[in-house]
């Protein structure tokens, strides 16, 4: 997976066999910081839209919440099978998950709990996005 920051300076990326990721320099290729916390394969991530905060999905059943300026975890939000997807919402007080048991889960990130779950789907969630406004 690759996560474009907001500034368009750096990037996230994960590879398909491992349980970290890495921030990288656009225009160096360089590595700048590293997020350790997953204890599986990392699946998506995303930014925030001030570019404060990182959100990751894992086989490992979670997401985690990080301080995209420095790399630590702010909080990990379990679910009950592997986690494919994630997003922020624009005004960045809620990621929305999409998983394995064909669950969509809505998550207040300052309360740091799950706000609404919308089990409609009949299959895998592999997407997720807020509306635009």
């Amino acid at each position: 997976c690759i996560a474009l920051s907001p500034t368009e300076e750096t990037y996230v990326s994960c590879s398909s066999e491992d349980a970290s990721l890495g921030m990288f320099d656009v225009a160096s290729g360089r590595e700048v910081l590293s997020f350790l916390g997953h204890e599986d394969t990392v699946i998506s991530a995303c930014f925030s839209f001030d570019g404060k905060f990182l959100a990751s999905t894992s086989r490992d059943n979670t997401m985690i919440l990080w301080d995209a300026v420095v790399g630590q975890q702010v909080s990990v939000f379990d679910h009950g099978r592997v986690v494919i997807c994630c997003c922020f919402s624009r005004d960045g007080r809620f990621l929305l998950s999409g998983c394995q048991d064909k669950l969509c889960r809505k998550w207040d990130i300052r309360k740091r709990r799950e706000v609404l779950s919308y089990d409609k789907h009949e299959g895998i969630v592999v997407s997720v996005c807020f509306a635009p406004d």
